[in-house]
């Protein structure tokens, strides 16, 4: 018997949850874990009422517990998960079961119990998890919402341009002495909604990354050179473009399209920026193994807090239905595609630079002539 005592009372201060043994309310008996759990030492939780253990939050649900182990037949009595207290007053889960046992000194409770907290804060932060989950699909929504609107809008004007300038144009041909004049200027402006509206397309699909992707050696000087009467026609009279090829580049790898609709998208964005006119300079600069393209103009500028957003997808400061705002969120996943970097700098009365760092290839470029 002498052996068997201690094996048990081995297996009692070994055991990896507290155990506490009472006697109606008083603890008769609490193993090591259980004094490391609780903040007692030395012994001192044994003589103690439970009470000392228990929160306001349990408290409720002592007395129900005391007369199931007072009134029930020897065995167990279920698993409880709520709080307990420790000696410094600090608070923290449990999941407690208990077993009434008959003794020859009468019926005792035999409490394991486990602290949670770990589970506890697993559970809570998948909480968290899921819920922020939750709000990026809302948002993603919400901005699906913001973009089909745009969208829904700039289709419908172009649809209606096309229509009432082809009814004009129509209405024209039918006249005894059609005037070829205003039959072309109708006609024009059908062509001009048109492509408005094969712009938005290319644009939507360079955003999602869904156009065939055609990466070459490129010399970029010498595609931005042949990009010029393009800028120049997309910014207007009142604005002057400046190109400023940098020497000796080597070639990057980018598709020569992509190239193009990244370029128009920052003169949109500059030739909006300066309603007045003003100058865009394009310049190239070899810096270590990346080239550096620069794009710059003397418009506006951007205060701070757009600044900040000006990447965002559908983020723009124009009036509803005139942007969809993916202008240079687009500019940044076509970079990023690349391996390469985008960054903006912008003061309000300033202007806007926007810089680009793409990796460098191994040969040099070919020099133009006259370069």
């Amino acid at each position: 018997m002498e052996w068997s005592a201690e094996l048990s009372s081995g297996l009692l201060q070994a055991a990896p949850d507290a155990i506490l043994v009472l006697e109606g309310t008083r603890i008769v008996l609490a193993n090591n874990r259980a004094e490391q759990m609780f903040g007692w030492s030395g012994g001192e939780l044994v003589g103690q009422s439970v009470d000392v253990l228990i929160t306001e939050q349990s408290r409720a649900l002592t007395p129900e517990r005391q007369r199931m182990i007072e009134s029930g037949v020897p065995g167990s009595i279920g698993t409880l998960v709520t709080s307990s207290r420790r000696r410094d007053g600090t608070e923290f889960p449990i999941e407690s079961s208990t077993t009434i046992v008959e003794t020859p000194q009468g019926r005792l409770a035999v409490a394991v119990i486990r602290d949670i907290s770990e589970r506890v804060r697993a559970e809570d932060d998948k909480s968290r998890l899921r819920a922020e989950a939750h709000a990026h699909r809302s948002q993603r929504l919400e901005s699906l919402g913001q973009l089909a609107g745009g969208i829904a809008h700039d289709f419908n004007n172009m649809l209606g341009v096309i229509l009432n300038y082809a009814n004009f144009v129509i209405e024209e041909a039918e006249t005894p002495q059609p005037d070829l004049g205003a039959i072309v200027a109708d006609a024009r402006q059908v062509v001009r909604a048109g492509t408005r509206g094969t712009d938005l397309t290319h644009q939507l699909l360079a955003f999602a990354r869904r156009e065939v992707v055609r990466p070459q050696a490129l010399d970029l000087n010498a595609a931005i050179d042949r990009m010029q009467g393009l800028l120049r026609r997309t910014l207007g009279e009142q604005i002057t473009l400046i190109f400023r090829p940098g020497p000796d580049l080597p070639s990057v790898t980018y598709d020569p399209a992509q190239l193009e609709q990244l370029l128009v998208n920052l003169a949109l964005n500059a030739r909006d920026a300066m309603p007045s006119g003003g100058n865009l300079v394009v310049d190239t600069h070899r810096s270590d193994d990346q080239i550096r393209l620069r794009v710059s103009d003397s418009g506006l500028g951007m205060p701070p807090d757009v600044l900040d957003r000006a990447f965002d997808p559908f983020f723009t400061t124009k009036p509803k239905g005139e942007a969809t705002g993916l202008g240079l969120a687009t500019v940044y996943g076509m970079v990023a595609q690349a391996g390469g970097e985008v960054t903006l700098t912008s003061e309000p009365g300033l202007g806007t630079t926007v810089t680009i760092l793409l990796p460098a290839g191994e040969q040099t470029a070919p020099q133009r002539a006259g370069s």
